[in-house]
């Protein structure tokens, strides 16, 4: 038996909204993904579902920032994917990104 786990819903739901997928989230918040879902549907927050586009498989929070300041720092992709365990693709396309916030922002 698991003993019951109080969800943040409030982060539950930003991270949800930035990307993550659900099993992944579950597993960060200590619950079930059932439970998760659950609670967010409650909380009135958009689900994606099967036919929508996929959630966007950037790594966010601190593993996102890692990769950027060794990105910064001229570190060659091959060692940044070797180090994070992800892609050229990903590094590329965070890289990308970050540019695109800095300038609108």
């Amino acid at each position: 038996m698991t003993r019951a786990t109080t969800i943040d819903i409030d982060e539950a739901s930003k991270l949800y909204r930035e990307g993550w997928r659900l099993r992944p989230l579950a597993r960060h918040l200590g619950c079930s993904f059932q439970r998760l879902s659950v609670h967010l549907r409650r909380a009135g927050v958009e689900m994606r579902g099967p036919d929508a586009p996929r959630a966007p498989r950037l790594p966010v929070g601190e593993r996102r920032d890692a990769i950027l300041a060794d990105y910064r720092a001229g570190t060659p992709i091959t060692r940044i994917c070797a180090t994070h365990r992800t892609t050229a693709q990903t590094v590329r396309a965070l890289a990308a990104q970050a540019e695109a916030e800095e300038s609108a922002g």
